[in-house]
């Protein structure tokens, strides 16, 4: 077998201004395309007379009381009435798209109260597909809207993102809801909350060790008394296998947060959900619980140390790059200490001074050395130290593709398959020759089928680099699958495919201990798809594996499977990325996706829901019968998209009831419904750049169409 270990790149220290590194085309005619390469001094791009909207004092990101305004949408249609909406028929029909709105001018000046000068810096829109009903209560819609701030460079238009969360309230509720909601207002008036008690061996933690614990440990060790009720039958007081046989609505109570308290250190802040409800065996079970959110202090009994200062300090601490710019696209190897600041959540509580600056260029971190400012003896003139940079990862590239600051995120928008192809990589060139482009999780694209389909959710990270890039193991682990699926369609090819087992003992030692407590402490493995790949030089690497080809001549098959798997180690050569052929006829990329092995995951109100696990055990299984020497490529394909075919838009009333067929010409869903959420919460899906960092919301993104128009 080849074996090979990518090797780390170190490079020196530098003491220039932090480059940002974007360029763009003088022409996007794809026949006349002339590089031009931006002067990526930072100061330059602050100074650039298209970038006056850049306020020290706007942070796009922490726009304050955005989120609790309930004034800041409209139906278009007057008649509308929320609480004759059937939560269903939001999403039909196209109906949320043709008539919710937002009201900008009421938007925007809370934007210039948060500090922005120019508003015609700044795009807002509804992230119309992520909509989503809140679990807790399914009384209100959560409507995500993306606020994108522009920067402008040599002409051209690049963003930073931020989504913000507002709300309607009062949808109408079926039935079963009604009677949940009347239970627990009948509980809140007989059994009001009469205190709070933790664990005896509990006791003696501080309040920074308890809130160091988590999610779930904190729902384990405290102990919620109501008034004339028996909080032992509460259902976070059954055992886990006694949740999964519960079929009776039950109480509970759900510790969501817990934060130090500003008023008194000795006292933690407490936010609850208190429900009812019980556990959902099946994905028909949806909302089989109804909850309130609660909030309430703790006095904690253990005095604070130094040490808990420190923390209590740290945690209002908050480390920034000038002018909000993306630390994702940083460049450390030009680490600039006036490129970074620091200011405080509660200027009044804490202020900091920062006495140091250290760069980590390994790991893309600056540890900053602060000295506290305050009116309360405890918090005032302490040293701490916090990180501020790209978070703890792991690598699937080549270090050098990996680590690059040049990573933007490419948004695909309306391009259809007919024009896919000429999509090509001269878009390398536009942005100053980077030779790594991610993008893709959760978007809606267009181009993977035909017209007579609607537009897709994409459920991976496509990542444009050169064929033949080189893919690692990014974790010691089994390959569990590996085939050659032969391409058909424009668009729609697949190439050669890999899975990857990884336990989650693995995980542990990548990521910190906050990260795998949220996203892996109820798995036992995740599963690495990888599609795209070249076939011969993938294959080539396993070359003591034998190769079978199934009846119908579409796929061939190494011989590895879940009893009979690939041994790998971190760093391990797994395989080659394939060229356009593999993918449809566009781009060469590798098409990644994350899935938990989760069987059940925890819902917002504490009970437990069935999820239906992309790579079931059972579905895993069936990939190879051992009896007759067999593979079956459908039960280990990789998540690409979610789609449906287009059918008609019928006829509604202001409230999305029908109420006659289509009458327009060929009106389709283009744009069904499709939520990247709801697609995580049931089949076990994980956004791939919470393991590989390829971007994150705060980096740097371009529209593709204005690099190819001629194509849009």
């Amino acid at each position: 077998m080849r074996f090979h270990i990518k090797h780390k790149i170190i490079f020196t220290l530098s003491s220039l201004i932090t480059p940002i590194s974007v360029a763009s085309a003088t022409s996007c005619n794809l026949n006349n395309i002339k590089e031009i390469t931006f002067k990526s001094q930072l100061e330059e791009l602050i100074t650039n007379k298209e970038n006056t909207h850049f306020e020290k004092e706007f942070d796009y990101k922490n726009i304050k009381n955005l989120e609790l305004r309930n004034d800041l949408l409209k139906w278009k249609n007057k008649d509308t009435n929320i609480e004759k909406i059937d939560w269903k028929n939001l999403f039909r029909n196209s109906f949320i798209e043709k008539n919710l709105e937002l009201e900008l001018d009421k938007i925007y000046e809370i934007l210039k109260i948060n500090g922005l000068k120019k508003t015609d810096q700044v795009d807002i829109s509804i992230v119309y597909n992520k909509v989503f009903i809140d679990r807790n209560s399914t009384k209100s819609i959560i409507v995500p809207i993306k606020i994108r701030r522009k920067i402008f460079i040599n002409g051209h238009v690049f963003y930073q993102s931020h989504i913000y969360n507002l709300r309607l309230n009062g949808l109408k509720v079926t039935p079963k809801k009604i009677i949940q909601i009347e239970k627990v207002d009948e509980f809140k008036k007989k059994h009001p909350l009469q205190n709070i008690e933790l664990l005896n061996e509990y006791q003696n933690y501080s309040t920074s060790q308890i809130v160091e614990l988590g999610k779930e440990k904190w729902n384990k060790i405290f102990k919620f008394n109501f008034k004339d009720f028996d909080s032992n039958t509460l259902y976070n007081n059954l055992s886990w296998e006694q949740k999964l046989k519960n079929k009776i609505d039950l109480f509970n109570v759900h510790i969501t947060n817990i934060t130090f308290n500003e008023n008194d250190f000795n006292n933690l802040n407490i936010e609850y959900v208190f429900s009812y409800g019980k556990t959902s065996t099946s994905r028909k079970d949806e909302f089989n619980s109804y909850g309130e959110k609660f909030n309430t202090t703790f006095k904690v009994l253990t005095n604070n140390t130094l040490d808990d200062y420190k923390k209590i300090a740290k945690s209002f601490a908050e480390p920034y790059l000038k002018y909000y710019l993306s630390i994702y696209n940083y460049d450390f190897d030009k680490f600039s200490k006036s490129d970074f600041l620091i200011k405080s959540r509660n200027k009044e509580l804490v202020d900091f001074n920062i006495i140091e600056l250290k760069n980590d260029l390994i790991n893309k971190q600056v540890k900053y050395i602060l000295k506290t400012k305050s009116t309360y003896n405890e918090l005032n003139n302490i040293t701490i130290d916090v990180d501020f940079g790209i978070k703890k990862h792991t690598n699937i590239l080549s270090d050098e593709l990996s680590n690059h600051h040049q990573k933007y995120n490419m948004i695909m928008g309306e391009l259809n398959q007919a024009k896919i192809n000429k999509i090509t990589t001269s878009i390398y060139s536009y942005l100053g020759g980077t030779k790594i482009i991610p993008s893709g999780y959760g978007e809606i694209r267009g181009f993977y089928f035909n017209e007579g389909f609607t537009k897709q959710l994409h459920l991976g990270e496509d990542v444009m680099v050169n064929e033949g890039s080189y893919i690692y193991a990014p974790f010691n682990g089994q390959i569990i699958a590996v085939y050659d699926r032969k391409t058909k369609n424009e668009g729609e090819g697949i190439g050669a495919g890999l899975v990857l087992k990884v336990d989650k003992s693995e995980l542990k030692k990548t990521f910190d201990e906050k990260t795998f407590k949220e996203w892996f402490s109820n798995s036992e493995f995740i599963y690495i798809g990888i599609i795209h790949l070249e076939a011969s030089e993938t294959f080539k690497l396993f070359y003591d594996r034998n190769i079978i080809n199934d009846q119908d001549g579409k796929t061939t098959f190494l011989d590895v499977n879940l009893t009979n798997p690939i041994n790998v180690i971190k760093g391990q050569e797994i395989a080659v990325v394939g060229s356009s052929s593999t993918n449809g006829g566009w781009m060469p990329h590798v098409h990644i996706s994350v899935v938990r092995d989760n069987k059940y995951v925890v819902d917002e109100n504490g009970f437990l829901t069935r999820n239906l696990s992309v790579f079931d055990d059972k579905r895993i299984v069936k990939y190879y019968n051992p009896k007759i020497n067999k593979y079956t490529y459908g039960s280990i394909r990789v998540p690409g998209v979610k789609g449906a075919i287009a059918t008609d838009i019928n006829q509604v009333d202001s409230n999305g009831k029908v109420i006659g067929k289509s009458n327009s010409n060929n009106e389709k869903y283009r744009n069904v419904y499709n939520n990247i959420i709801d697609e995580e919460y049931e089949t076990g899906l994980i956004d791939p750049n919470l393991l590989f960092s390829f971007r994150n919301e705060d980096s740097y993104e371009f529209d593709l169409e204005q690099f190819f128009k001629e194509v849009y």
